[in-house]
């Protein structure tokens, strides 16, 4: 294996372009996940960053973005703030759990998330980098936020290990460096790492249909190779289809859904209403994490 290259060959050719795994396994508290990495690299050599690489200090991802100083007025959860002229914003890149959660685990990690967000924002003044994807279908301002010491507040919520990673829509410049400072907390145990809550699934039978953030470890045991309209089963019964902000090309989509028929990963997102099965969107790759067997 080539640093963050794994060759995955199928019966027609050998997908040696595949990136898909990089780094070690996570610690003896966590031994059947690997690392995620998804650069996609040509076979001539010359790389595409669709992720970004890991070596580069964390927050460049967010150099080119459209920034704009703001007042702090309150804040609504450990991932939404409100501005002092009214408008909420949701943090880019992560999710934090419910403070209504039924599990009583995961509703004191909400809190603790609620009250470390407090304890960042003291100084009310922030600087806001608002996302390709403006706003959510709630309204809010969609947006990383930057503290004046230049801390960037989604980061120091994963390094706590009070938020989870995710990618949703065309705000994933940083998808991958968030992954790289999650698997820190998570080899660590650290917050919501420590004890498997309602929203961490690993390799059940059969996935209840319950709607929310999951994440979700099974086995790919079938494919729909449709370009960028491919699919995937997996053995709990969820489907796994790309959404239409998905980054890859059609050829690129089918190649790396052959290179997951028949393996163990860990996907991450929010569960689908309605439909005969139950289904999670693929925003991103950085989404996607090769389980080790």
């Amino acid at each position: 294996m080539v640093d963050g290259v794994v060759a995955i060959s199928s019966s027609k050719k050998a997908l040696s372009w595949v990136p898909f795994l990089r780094g070690r396994l996570f610690s003896k508290h966590h031994p059947h996940i690997k690392s995620p990495a998804f650069v996609v690299a040509t076979l001539t050599g010359t790389i595409a960053l669709l992720l970004g690489s890991p070596t580069v200090h964390a927050r460049s991802c967010q150099s080119e973005l459209q920034h704009t100083q703001a007042s702090i007025k309150r804040v609504v959860d450990g991932d939404t703030v409100e501005l002092a002229n009214g408008q909420k914003v949701r943090i880019i890149g992560i999710n934090t759990l419910e403070l209504n959660a039924k599990n009583a685990s995961d509703k004191r990690m909400a809190a603790r998330a609620n009250s470390a967000l407090q304890a960042l924002l003291t100084d009310k003044q922030v600087t806001l980098a608002a996302g390709r994807d403006r706003k959510d279908r709630y309204g809010r301002l969609l947006a990383h936020i930057k503290l004046a010491n230049g801390r960037d507040v989604a980061a120091e919520l994963i390094h706590q290990g009070l938020a989870i990673a995710v990618g949703v829509g065309r705000n994933t410049a940083c998808a991958t460096k968030n992954m790289d400072l999650e698997r820190q907390s998570r080899n660590r145990q650290r917050g919501v790492w420590a004890s498997r809550g309602d929203w961490w699934s690993v390799n059940e039978p059969r996935l209840t249909r319950a709607s929310g953030f999951r994440l979700i470890s099974s086995t790919v045991i079938a494919t729909t190779l449709k370009g960028r309209k491919s699919g995937l089963r997996m053995a709990n019964g969820l489907q796994l289809v790309p959404s239409s902000t998905w980054p890859l090309n059609a050829k690129k989509t089918e190649e790396l859904f052959v290179a997951l028929d028949q393996q163990g990963i860990e996907v991450r997102g929010w569960m689908g209403r309605g439909g005969a099965s139950p289904t999670l969107k693929l925003h991103h790759p950085a989404n996607v994490q090769l389980v080790s067997r």
